[in-house]
């Protein structure tokens, strides 16, 4: 593995109080993406969750372009309404 290889990972984690709750971060390795979740969730929440069980759900390799595709209706759903969309910028290059 190169040094500067990153990756992009997809770890799902059950807690006591809040279900099951999805974390993306960047790690350069599988170790390091659980303790970088788990550091995640403690700026999240104002009380960090008690964990019972953490698994990681996917790793995607990063570099330009990579991305997510989040297909799980109750997810998106529960989403706050976005900010910016189609219908307010018609150029998206601006977001670049």
């Amino acid at each position: 593995m190169k040094q500067s290889e990153l990756f992009m990972y997809h770890v799902q984690v059950d807690t006591k109080d809040k279900g099951r709750l999805s974390v993306i971060v960047l790690s350069p390795d599988d170790e390091q993406a659980f303790d970088y979740a788990e550091r995640e969730l403690e700026k999240h929440y104002l009380s960090a969750p008690e964990l019972t069980e953490a698994a990681l759900f996917e790793k995607r390799r990063v570099q330009a372009g990579s991305g997510y595709v989040v297909d799980n209706p109750e997810m998106v759903a529960a989403s706050p309404k976005p900010a910016y969309t189609t219908e307010n910028y018609k150029d998206w290059g601006a977001f670049i």
